[in-house]
Order: C-alpha cells, then structure tokens, then sequence
C-alpha cells in the first residue's frame, strides 16, 4: 500500500535516529520533549487543522508509538496509525518513495 498524504512522524530524540536511522519522508516531533497538548498542537498545525488527516507514528518501541497514538486519538484525530518501531518498519520493507512511506506486506 502506498499513500503519499501520510504524514510519517517519528517521535524520537536525534539520538536514536542518528545511532539506529531514520525515514527520510518523516517529519521529526520528539513526543518526550514535549506536553502532550502542546504535541497535539504542533501536529494540528502539521496537518492544517485537518483532524482526518492519515498520519503514521513510530518510535522506538510499539508501546511508545501506541501512546502516542492513543494522546493524538483522545484529542481528535480520527486517522492515525501506530507504525510501531522503526526498525519493525524496517524489516517489513517500508520505504519512502519520492512522496509518502511505502509499505510492503
């Protein structure tokens, strides 16, 4: 499936994207740095106010990506995707294409 107006967000610190990758196609939101409404306000500005937009998570973990997408999900989002781990993306073949994220299946 391929979907180039998927926002791919990834929540981790630089850190752990310089040490283990990164999508390039991702827009970075460190989640930890911030409170999750003032996250929820960064993403609402992301996305033009747009509550349906589809959106990707991923993080480090799949606990921490679903947290996230439980925080977005409870504010108002109705379209958002926990992508799980980045390296679990990685093994199942995902990549960006020129626009979006690409997932094998």
């Amino acid at each position: 499936m391929s979907n180039p107006d998927v926002l791919v967000i990834d929540v981790r610190p630089n850190s752990m994207r310089e040490e283990i990758g990164y999508f390039e196609c991702s827009t970075q939101l460190v989640y930890s740095q911030m409170t999750p409404d003032a996250f929820s306000l960064s993403m609402k500005e992301l996305v033009a106010n747009d509550m349906n937009h589809p959106i990707l998570v991923y993080c480090a973990t799949e606990q921490s990506s679903m947290s996230v997408q439980q925080t977005l999900l409870d504010t108002g989002f109705t379209n958002v995707q926990s992508g799980g781990a980045y390296e679990d993306l990685v093994e199942a073949g995902c990549e960006c294409p020129a626009t979006g994220i690409f997932f094998v299946s």
